[in-house]
């Protein structure tokens, strides 16, 4: 299994890990008023590395009348989309770690908000700094950036702790189908872990700083789990 088009990862991911996300309802509560606060007349919004567009479709809930694009090189998980997008979308089909996508959306620009959802931390740590800078150029003036992401840990420890957090949920989300046991075995040789290049999100908020971000913060953290981003 070397990425996610393969179609038994994507739903292993979609049906299991994404779907027991710790607090993933305060984390979009932290979306919410952050693109309300500083993007209240939503007109248009990138969600890279979408998967089955859960946190674009979250935000065309609140912005039904905005444009919406979603791009993901997953066909598996543009798959599982195209089943749920509502609202006036766009859907692309490339990986954003490319160039050709940015042609392909060069008469759309500017953007009011770009979005990504636990994808970008599958990049090595150059890349994910040019992409960060091509987000700033993408963006208008006053728009912007926000990444839920699954940083690294500064320590073992805390690490563990992380661990323990996410399995105790995979638990309870089984409704006692599995035991602590046995989801502990499954999370501990899972089948993206190989993909995952974790940065430290303070090093990750620096970049942002550096590209020219403004307002840059770690809005919402939990261990491993953390909301980070910036205005323009």
């Amino acid at each position: 299994m070397k990425d996610w088009r393969n179609p038994e990862l994507t739903q292993y991911f979609l049906a299991g890990v994404r779907a027991a996300i710790p607090l993933a309802d305060a984390q979009f509560e932290s979306i919410s008023r952050l693109v309300k606060e500083f993007v209240p007349d939503l007109q248009n919004f990138i969600d890279l590395g979408c998967g089955d567009g859960v946190i674009g479709r979250y935000v065309h809930e609140l912005y039904p009348e905005a444009r919406g694009i979603y791009l993901d090189y997953s066909a598996p998980m543009i798959s599982e989309l195209k089943k749920k997008v509502r609202y006036d979308s766009r859907i692309i089909s490339e990986d954003y770690s490319k160039d050709h996508w940015l042609t392909l959306i060069e008469d759309e620009r500017p953007f009011d908000l770009i979005l990504s959802g636990y994808s970008i931390h599958h990049l090595q740590h150059e890349d994910k700094k040019i992409l960060y800078n091509r987000i700033y150029e993408l963006l208008r003036e006053g728009g912007l950036f926000l990444n839920l992401e699954h940083v690294a840990s500064p320590s073992s420890r805390l690490e563990k702790i992380h661990d323990n957090i996410f399995i105790d949920a995979l638990t309870g989300f089984s409704n006692g189908v599995k035991s602590r046991e046995i989801v502990k075995t499954e999370y501990e040789n899972r089948q993206d872990k190989i993909l995952n290049v974790l940065a430290p999100v303070e090093e990750q908020c620096n970049w942002l700083r550096k590209t020219g971000f403004k307002q840059v913060d770690c809005y919402f953290k939990l261990f491993e789990l953390a909301l980070f981003g910036g205005v323009k």
